[in-house]
């Protein structure tokens, strides 16, 4: 279950989505699954959270992002060639 954001995490949440908004860049919340059937032919080769694929998984603590309702990863991705 998902805690409630703090106040100043709630004002920072408002303060990013309307800045994306402004930008014309919308969020979408997608698993790492349907992410690649969206991008086929590219096939995922990796998934991990940001901190993992920085190495600083003992900066950024898991009980602040795994409760919270935010949270962001990075995918690495190779084109299946052509047939």
């Amino acid at each position: 279950m998902l805690r409630e954001l703090s106040p100043e995490e709630q004002r920072t949440s408002d303060e990013i989505t309307a800045r994306f908004t402004a930008a014309k860049m919308p969020f979408h919340d997608r698993t790492p699954e349907r992410i690649g059937e969206l991008l086929a032919p590219w096939k995922v080769e990796d998934s991990r959270l940001v901190q993992e694929w920085l190495g600083a998984e003992s900066l950024l603590h898991a009980e602040d992002w795994q409760e919270s309702s935010m949270g962001m990863s990075g995918m690495l991705f190779s084109r299946a060639p052509s047939e």
